[in-house]
């Protein structure tokens, strides 16, 4: 997840009183969590205006009106409805589902067009093609798109490394406490 997990876990390890199972196994947890992190809270800003600023390497040139990476908002709702989580406490994938839907219904995709029609105060045959451009199958818009949705700035890196610190600090063991007796 994003080249801060060897780093984090070093910090971690150095922290935790854990066996190797039982850190690597509250690790992969915590990075699981993490990824949701960035889905719930952080993933949303890269379809707000501020996305530009925050990401200016990613989007160099800002649309003159609406958000970045919104035609219709459809995309928008999909990607953000669902992450799948898996992996190991070395390597965590979030795998977002996105592109063309499996089959779209006439009456879901006509009421895509509708949706863009009257949004933009444009004709049908416009619509259309713009609601047809953004159901197909382009790979080099795909990689473009996946390099922008999984663009991550600086600030977000540390606010996730400050995160796993945080919960991998509440899987540690209570320390033993020593009985001491009074001798008279």
């Amino acid at each position: 997840m994003f080249n801060i997990i060897t780093k984090v876990k070093e910090d971690a390890g150095r922290l935790s009183n854990l066996n190797k199972r039982a850190f690597n196994k509250a690790f992969k947890k915590t990075l699981k969590a993490a990824v949701e992190k960035w889905h719930k809270e952080m993933l949303p800003d890269h379809f707000k205006r501020k996305a530009y600023s925050k990401y200016p390497q990613q989007y160099s040139k800002p649309k003159r009106r609406g958000k970045p990476l919104v035609e219709t908002g459809s995309l928008r709702r999909y990607l953000q409805s669902r992450i799948d989580v898996s992996g190991t406490a070395n390597r965590i994938k979030g795998r977002m589902r996105y592109g063309r839907p499996l089959n779209p219904s006439k009456k879901r995709i006509r009421a895509e067009i509708f949706t863009v029609m009257f949004s933009r105060q444009i004709d049908f045959k416009q619509a259309a093609r713009i609601v047809g451009i953004e159901n197909s199958y382009n790979p080099k818009s795909r990689e473009l798109f996946r390099s922008r949705i999984t663009a991550v700035s600086k600030t977000e890196i540390e606010i996730l490394r400050k995160f796993v610190l945080d919960e991998m600090a509440k899987h540690q063991k209570p320390t033993r406490k020593i009985k001491t007796r009074i001798i008279k």
